[in-house]
């Protein structure tokens, strides 16, 4: 039997299997920790605005309410950048973020502080951390007060972490009375990132070579930390994929659920063959900056280990050639002896994960030299009605009259253009080749599509 191949120049259907991480980031830092997305009341002179939590960026307070000044209003220039925030906006507030904390990790702090007049003369601002359900702060971080006459205070520190893991409220809070008094503004918290892979298992089709796996990272880095990377495993080789670096670089920056994709490269062939996998693996940061840690933030193992599979979208048809005796009387099998024939089946399944175009399949036969081809109606009266019976199994396909051929040359074909022989006699022993090319798009899915051609020869 002859081999089986595309049509030269066909484009083959390519079915992109991706899938996206569907695990949430964990917030680990203060996001618009300036207050400088909002405007109060848009361009013009500086004022101040009292807004609904919603219609401030990352803030809440469970007062419902947050007042924001712009730079310079009533004298009072923001520590920095152009918006800042008063905490009692008509009653003392509580003006808190979601954080995930691990247990036992060093927190970092530095907020800007400064009293308002009309208020108390000493005004306090306390930093805490409470449970989300807004009970009393168990662990305080920190308590700055200032003077009507000061300005601006800062006031940084650290200290170890005493909860359990799991989303926190960071918060600021005062107690002060009244409507007047402290003012806040540049917000920041100094804890490690958080970073491991978003899934443990990705994949992709090999021409795409997209969907890799990634390392995502929560928080803010200040010191630029590299990450190794590292294969220790899986089926494929290194004709396969190009691991194009042993490591990721993180550069300093803020992230929320940033995506850092494996540095490799999937080197793309035209070689049916069986999916393949590439395990991939974390390695220590360099820097403390980065922690590995679950992003579920309940304190489960970090994923460190992701296996990428490269699913090969090549044709892939199997063939099979059988032969019996012609025996359309039934009962007892006639012997093999001169003036007998038999019946050939070729059965095709599409193996792979993709449909094959329209026009992709061309199909040849190198026809024994011993034995004469019949050319008549092969089945005797039955569906068929030339040489050749063709049999659907969901593949599709259908084969007319026009798209079988005949070669008395003994160069294997290359289409069917090399297949115009006449059929010839009812018997003709001078039939090389058989030609097949099937119509339509040989479809893909489980079970595999198959067809079968079958087709009688004579032993002379």
């Amino acid at each position: 039997m002859g081999r089986i191949e595309p049509w030269l120049g066909a484009a083959l259907g390519v079915v992109a299997l991706a899938s996206a991480p569907t695990a949430h980031a964990q917030q680990r830092q203060f996001f618009n920790g300036g207050f400088e997305l909002n405007d109060p009341r848009g361009p013009g002179t500086p004022t101040f605005q009292i807004y609904n939590n919603a219609d401030v960026d990352e803030w809440t307070d469970q007062t419902g309410f947050i007042e924001l000044w712009d730079s310079t209003f009533n004298g009072v220039a923001s520590y920095e950048g152009d918006v800042h925030a008063e905490m009692n906006a008509n009653a003392p507030g509580t003006l808190y973020q979601t954080v995930c904390l691990v247990a036992g990790e060093t927190i970092g702090w530095s907020f800007a502080h400064r009293a308002r007049s009309g208020g108390p003369s000493t005004q306090t601002a306390l930093l805490e951390i409470a449970e989300l359900n807004g009970g009393p702060a168990f662990q305080s971080l920190a308590s700055q007060s200032s003077t009507v006459p000061q300005g601006w205070n800062v006031n940084t520190g650290s200290v170890v972490y005493s909860g359990t893991t799991g989303n926190k409220r960071v918060q600021f809070r005062t107690t002060d009375p009244g409507s007047f008094g402290n003012f806040v503004d540049a917000l920041r918290l100094d804890i490690s990132s958080f970073a491991e892979m978003a899934s443990g298992s990705s994949q992709d089709v090999e021409d795409s070579g997209a969907n890799l796996p990634v390392l995502l990272v929560n928080g803010e880095v200040e010191v630029a930390t590299t990450v190794p990377v590292s294969v220790i495993g899986g089926s494929a080789d290194s004709a396969d994929f190009t691991l194009d670096a042993t490591q990721i670089v993180i550069p300093v920056g803020i992230y929320n659920d940033v995506a850092f994709p494996m540095p490799v490269t999937i080197n793309a062939d035209n070689d049916p063959e069986p999916d393949e996998t590439i395990i991939f693996e974390l390695g220590t940061p360099s820097t403390g900056e980065v922690l590995f840690a679950s992003k579920q933030c309940d304190g489960s193992a970090p994923i460190l280990q992701a296996t990428y599979t490269i699913s090969n979208d090549d044709t892939r048809l199997v063939a099979a050639k059988s032969v019996a005796t012609w025996n359309p009387g039934g009962g007892p099998e006639p012997l093999n002896t001169p003036g007998s024939e038999v019946l050939y089946t070729i059965r095709t399944e599409n193996v792979g994960p993709v449909a094959i175009a329209a026009g992709g399949i061309f199909l040849f036969d190198a026809l024994p030299a011993e034995l004469e081809l019949f050319t008549g109606d092969v089945d005797g009266g039955g569906p068929a009605s030339g040489p050749v019976l063709f049999v659907d199994e969901s593949s599709g396909l259908t084969l007319g009259p026009g798209d079988i051929g005949f070669s008395n040359s003994n160069v294997p074909p290359t289409g069917m253009s090399d297949c115009t022989d006449p059929a010839g006699a009812l018997y003709n022993a001078a039939v090389r080749y058989l030609c097949f090319e099937p119509q339509g798009s040989f479809a893909a899915g489980n079970p595999d599509p198959a067809f079968e051609v079958r087709f009688r020869m004579r032993i002379p």
